[in-house]
């Protein structure tokens, strides 16, 4: 094995924990590790630790333009909107509840169950917004949801 590949497996577990900061999956961040060893594979270059940094974070993003453009068929819903939607009773009463809730309401619901956002998440994005406001405001959305 190369002396830079020994020097460069001597501090594995900072580059798996920076690969890891940066694409916040571990399976990915050893993916990234992996090709980074194989990339200064027989390299007779001096490396220091921010080039090694910097090339786990290029191949982090070599590895989300790639599989931008690799979408499987299998995951995208096709939705006939030749015929319109036309909601039974159950659900129109379920519309109309969401419709008499405010906009504020709305908003935090959706950030919180469809976006799947945690109230310290929606603290960060919302500084106006802080954690126990959006806590009390999504159970009082849910309150009005669930009771009508």
């Amino acid at each position: 094995m190369p002396k830079l590949l020994d020097e460069l497996a001597a501090k594995n577990d900072k580059w798996l924990y920076t690969a890891y900061c940066v694409c916040k999956n571990k399976d990915l961040a050893k993916d990234i590790v992996q090709d980074m060893y194989i990339y200064f594979y027989n390299k007779n270059i001096e490396v220091n630790d921010f080039y090694v940094k910097r090339k786990i974070y290029s191949l982090f993003i070599d590895y989300t333009r790639k599989i931008k453009y690799n979408l499987d068929i299998g995951d995208i819903n096709i939705i006939n909107d030749s015929e319109p939607f036309v909601p039974d009773d159950n659900e129109q009463r379920q519309l109309d509840k969401i419709n008499n809730l405010t906009f504020i309401e709305k908003e935090l619901l959706n950030e919180h169950i469809v976006e799947e956002k945690s109230f310290r998440d929606i603290d960060k994005e919302y500084p106006l917004i802080n954690y126990a406001y959006a806590f009390r405001v999504v159970k009082q959305a849910k309150d009005k949801l669930r009771n009508g």
